[in-house]
């Protein structure tokens, strides 16, 4: 699969489209995803996804939940998350 192969770690955030959070956090993943090279962000709709939701356990939203070699490494499951918040979670920066 994309997580297997990737080099780098992959911070999926599972959102839905009636989700007000999950837009306004779109804003924050959309600037961490452009702002280093060893993070690839990808949006999951919760909807579309419901393999992946019943996996990896998704109860509400946004979730976000860190990968790295095809591994869940961490999830997160809070209405928002700042840039900092997030760049200190993933690079304990």
């Amino acid at each position: 699969t994309t997580l297997d192969k990737a080099k780098t770690m992959v911070l999926a955030v599972f959102t839905a489209s009636d989700c007000k959070q999950s837009k306004q956090q779109k804003q924050v993943l959309e600037y961490v995803a452009s702002s280093t090279e060893q993070l690839l962000v990808t949006e999951a709709n919760v909807d579309e996804n419901s393999v992946a939701v019943a996996d990896l356990k998704i109860k509400s939203t946004p979730t976000l939940v860190l990968f790295h070699m095809g591994y869940t490494v961490a999830t997160w499951t809070r209405n928002f998350y700042t840039k900092e918040d997030i760049v200190r979670a993933v690079f304990g920066e």
